[in-house]
This record gives structure tokens, C-alpha cells and sequence, in this order.
């Protein structure tokens, strides 16, 4: 299964979707409100998938863009992301 586009969904809907993913891999806590800056810095935190290279979500000022350079840096969930853990 590949790790889901930003395009076209809701910024609810795609951490939604991220969280299921990749939260049975590791805890990935659920999108609180409206900051996505906050729920995506812990990608940088979990060792998992730190290695990996996620970006900073403070040096993106769209939630959708952020979530495209996020899904790029962790590549396929059943590839490269499952394989890390």
C-alpha cells in the first residue's frame, strides 16, 4: 500500500490517513485542531522514522506541500517505511 497524496483530500482526512498507516508501525498521535505544523514534527522525532529524512514541517507554510515532501522522504509503506522499523 502507498502512502496517500495530499491532493484532492482534506488536511483532516490525510493525517487521518497517515496516522492509520503508518500508525501501526509506530504511535503516530492524531491530528489536534488545525496544527499540522505540530503533528508533523513528530515524524522528525520518532527514530523509525527520523532515519529516514522526513522534512520540517515549520519551513512549509502548506499543509499539502509539506505532505507531498512527506511522502516522498518515506517512500512505499510495504518498501522502504516497513523496512526501516
Amino acid at each position: 500500500m502507498n502512502l496517500p497524496s495530499p491532493e484532492y483530500m482534506s488536511m483532516h482526512d490525510w493525517c487521518a490517513q497517515m496516522g492509520a498507516i503508518i500508525g501501526h508501525l509506530r504511535q503516530i498521535t492524531p491530528l489536534d485542531g488545525d496544527d499540522w505544523v505540530r503533528w508533523g514534527q513528530q515524524f522528525l522525532l520518532v527514530p523509525g522514522i527520523s532515519v529516514l529524512g522526513p522534512p520540517d514541517p515549520a519551513r512549509f507554510d502548506n499543509w499539502a506541500r509539506y505532505g507531498e515532501s512527506l511522502v516522498n522522504s518515506l517512500g512505499n509503506i510495504d518498501g522502504t517505511l516497513g523496512n526501516k522499523f
